[in-house]
């Protein structure tokens, strides 16, 4: 994985206070490489290249936010591009550290799952994909607050990926409609779209590793990284989709705290 070829490593203790980029990167490569040489344990396998897979997403917007930033600085309008910038930042970190998995079964960290996922709607809002098709990415939320059993990182990971295939999906000017919600005891995230849907011979496989319905530039890795962070948290993720109406992703999510839902 090569972010940023010859890219001095710089530290990001200044913007974050937290561990540098460049240690919580550190032997993923290796890593990758000798799991694919070995190949005894296909399970690390996909969450190497799954981490490798959601880092180019904020990696990305890094480097669109500092070519604006560039643009901007004369202009002394660069406050909120700085602010996005430590996010994508975070973002990135947030995504390498989850190599330790590979030694967990299950994560214990949680987050409030309505925050989370409002906020990373707002910043998908900015990123290329959704700005080059003039896409309308709504967020709506039947509940005020719910803790859930992912952590932040699980939910920008599977939010990202799933409006990242929306987009892909949507035609210039279509929408997308992220969902917080609760049934049956359980939270609820859906990802809409209104785009080409999946063919009916597809739906069996669209969540498995390397399956791909975007021939060249698809790396069918990002619905199967969403099935293997939901299966790690026991939730359930049900795809729904018809050709030409589109598509719709629910995943059910157990919530966690003494306090399982707080409403309107």
């Amino acid at each position: 994985l090569t972010l940023v070829p010859g890219l001095r490593p710089l530290s990001l203790n200044y913007w974050l206070g937290e561990t540098p980029l460049k240690e919580a990167l550190d032997g993923l490569n290796e890593q990758i490489e000798d799991f694919e040489r070995t190949a005894t344990d296909k399970a690390k396998l996909l969450i190497l290249r799954g981490i490798a897979h959601d880092l180019l997403t904020p990696v990305s917007q890094l480097q669109l936010n500092l070519a604006t930033l560039e643009k901007r600085t004369e202009l002394n309008e660069h406050s909120v591009l700085l602010s996005d910038i430590k996010d994508s930042l975070k973002k990135v970190t947030g995504i390498a550290s989850q190599i330790k998995t590979l030694k967990e079964s299950k994560s214990t960290e949680t987050a409030e799952l309505v925050a989370a996922a409002q906020g990373e709607v707002q910043a998908l809002r900015e990123s290329e994909k959704i700005t080059a098709k003039s896409i309308k990415l709504e967020f709506t939320s039947n509940i005020k607050k719910v803790s859930c059993s992912f952590s932040q990182t699980d939910i920008s990971r599977i939010i990202g990926n799933l409006v990242q295939n929306a987009a892909d999906a949507s035609a210039p000017g279509g929408v997308i409609s992220v969902n917080v919600g609760a049934q049956n005891g359980m939270a609820t995230l859906t990802v809409q779209d209104q785009g080409k849907g999946i063919p009916a011979s597809a739906k069996n496989r669209v969540f498995d590793p390397d399956f791909t319905l975007k021939p060249g530039t698809g790396t069918g890795l990002g619905l199967a990284v969403v099935k293997y962070l939901c299966d790690k948290q026991s939730a359930q993720i049900e795809l729904q989709s018809e050709l030409n109406l589109g598509t719709t992703v629910t995943i059910r999510v157990p919530v966690s705290g003494g306090d399982k839902f707080i409403s309107y």
